[in-house]
């Protein structure tokens, strides 16, 4: 491969916003776990040496079936309990990569469907410009609201939505956590942490199927999908 590329799988939500009573991770989806269709479908490709798995605390045991990487050839590195926010998550889990690493990839448990191809577009571009992200463009009209009323239309032709995985060099993302621990507030991607340190964020095409689940009718879609795909593998 040429390089070393180590991938974070964050896993620590509580999926409060499903109505689960356990987390979203580890829930079934078709029949399978979403962790387990989230590290097969980020490493199916081959790109990935190595993963670190991000889960909730006391639910690292669980996450061993899961993290064995469905016989992937790619070393399950470690099992670690995050933090209370997701910057301190990421940086527990890259604090358990191996030295080697050169690029890491951030990619979020709750996004099971990443495209084909795109994680080697991720690497590649993370390796040339220091840190890249999916993206997909806004497909409806943008409005800016206050006290429920449109107060004016935002153009989106410079606007997209930034998906995962996000790739980084790997010493790059390290001075950004540690930027980010020193703040003590929650980002919600490693992109905003990357671009406040001045640093260029690449933006990748993606495809809307490389949606996050979060709430009910996101988890009904995926559902549908997860049985839609699960056939047309076994068709093939």
């Amino acid at each position: 491969m040429g390089r070393h590329v180590s991938a974070i799988v964050v896993a620590a939500g509580r999926g409060e916003r499903l109505g689960a009573d356990t987390p979203k991770a580890f829930l079934e989806l078709a029949g399978r776990s979403l962790l387990s269709r989230s590290l097969s479908s980020l490493l199916m490709g081959g790109q990935v040496d190595e993963v670190v798995v991000v889960v909730p605390p006391g639910f690292e045991e669980r996450a061993g079936p899961a993290s064995e990487c469905n016989g992937l050839p790619v070393t399950c590195r470690a099992v670690v309990a995050g933090g209370a926010r997701r910057s301190e998550s990421v940086r527990i889990g890259f604090e358990a990569l191996s030295l080697a690493t050169e690029v890491v990839l951030v990619h979020d448990a709750a996004r099971p469907f990443v495209p084909g191809g795109l994680v080697e577009r991720i690497i590649a571009a993370a390796l040339e410009h220091g840190g890249a992200i999916p993206a997909v463009p806004i497909p409806d009209t943008v409005k800016e609201g206050a006290g429920g009323f449109v107060q004016r239309t935002v153009p989106r032709e410079a606007l997209c939505l930034s998906q995962t995985p996000q790739g980084f060099r790997a010493g790059l993302l390290k001075e950004a956590l540690e930027v980010g621990e020193s703040l003590e507030q929650d980002f919600t991607d490693e992109a905003a942490l990357f671009e406040g340190l001045g640093y260029s964020v690449r933006l990748v095409d993606s495809c809307t199927t490389n949606f996050k689940i979060t709430t009910p009718d996101d988890w009904r879609l995926a559902t549908a999908w997860a049985a839609a795909t699960d056939r047309e593998a076994f068709d093939v």
